[in-house]
């Protein structure tokens, strides 16, 4: 698993093992495992973002916070 976490102050981008791309506002933090296996790809959220996730219709990009699950229907959010 890798944990990325952005400091107060700061925003910051992350490419996923996908090629999606993360963009944290300050003090957001993303869990994900490092190589999507299976069917899916699921990371989880606290904070705010935006996506841009690599277009795979075989492997769903599903997103968690602590309030919902989120399957991604579109390629940006």
């Amino acid at each position: 698993m890798a944990k990325t976490v952005t400091p107060k102050g700061n925003t910051e981008k992350v490419i996923l093992p996908d090629g999606s791309s993360v963009w944290f506002n300050s003090g957001s933090k993303l869990i994900y495992i490092i190589f999507f296996k299976g069917n899916e790809r699921r990371v989880t959220l606290e904070g705010e973002r935006y996506f841009e996730v690599v277009k795979d219709k075989s492997k769903p990009f599903i997103v968690l916070t602590k309030k919902y699950e989120n399957t991604c229907s579109r390629y940006f959010f």
